[in-house]
């Protein structure tokens, strides 16, 4: 079908658009909107007032403006390119090692037996705790953060993707049994996708992870990207500019969050409706 038959069966459906409206109206949360915007209003009304009187606090504008000064510099896009990249590298080394170790420990009762009390101690581990080893032994640089996420961020997904793996229904495997299909098949054809759902939960969880300790990292570790600009704002008394980097931190997690859930949806139809279904509950 051409542009101009596509055109014209739109237009033979008045009432499509119509829906597909009201369908986007109803993913977006307006009152959550309304809600934070209220919310700024009133942190800006209350600052500019005096009303409340909190020493080196920015109002709403003077931080826009500070990001938008920030901008301007390319001080702000180095610092993003940075702290994204040390998030994108430790979170896709997670991912790969968690599917992995979660895989082999969900199909191996034998391997969950020898493993799953080492497992339980090292992510129970408090990570910020790794970031002084990981400076003696990587220095000031971006495989020091890499490696402190990859320490985090790697647990989510192993437990989510041998808990996936261990409650796939017992049907499936006798399926691939009956079809005579080799362990690997079994595991890569039939198992894993089925558990997909619960894997990509692991990959958000880990994502959420990565932001954090990436920033952590920076903070007390690396004096590079959001996390030590943000610092160095602070304890340069600018208020603005630190807000800003606040703001800018908190905007990235909301973008790369809704990155992975927009991924999600290219699953299979039928993870992804077993996506969707333990998202509603």
């Amino acid at each position: 079908m051409d542009a101009g038959d596509q055109s014209a069966a739109v237009a033979a459906q008045p009432g499509l658009l119509l829906r597909v409206a009201r369908q986007a109206g109803r993913r977006t949360n307006f009152y959550g909107f309304a809600t934070i915007a209220a919310l700024v209003l009133l942190w800006q009304v209350v600052i500019a007032t005096g009303v409340v009187d909190v020493e080196f606090m920015a109002t709403p504008t003077e931080i826009a403006g500070a990001i938008g000064d920030l901008a301007a510099s390319g001080e702000l896009a180095t610092n993003v390119v940075h702290t994204l990249s040390a998030v994108l590298i430790g979170w896709a080394i997670a991912v790969v090692a968690g599917v992995a170790i979660g895989t082999l420990v969900g199909l191996s009762a034998t391997a969950r037996d020898y493993s799953m009390a080492t497992i339980d101690l090292l992510r129970a581990l408090p990570t910020i705790a790794l970031v002084p080893p990981a400076v003696l032994a990587f220095g000031f640089a971006l495989k020091m953060e890499v490696a402190v996420i990859v320490c985090a961020a790697v647990w989510p997904v192993v437990i989510n993707t041998a808990g996936g793996i261990t409650q796939v229904p017992r049907e499936l495997r006798d399926v691939a049994r009956t079809f005579q299909l080799s362990p690997l098949r079994t595991a890569f054809g039939v198992v894993l996708p089925a558990a997909l759902p619960t894997v990509i939960v692991g990959m958000r969880l880990a994502m959420s992870l990565a932001l954090i300790l990436a920033v952590v990292a920076e903070m007390i570790g690396n004096p590079a990207g959001l996390g030590y600009a943000m610092v160095f704002a602070q304890q340069a008394i600018n208020p603005p500019e630190m807000f800003a980097y606040v703001v800018v931190i908190g905007l990235l997690g909301v973008l790369l969050n809704l990155a992975l859930g927009a991924a999600s949806r290219l699953l299979p139809p039928v993870a992804a409706a077993a996506l969707a279904e333990r998202e509603r509950r």
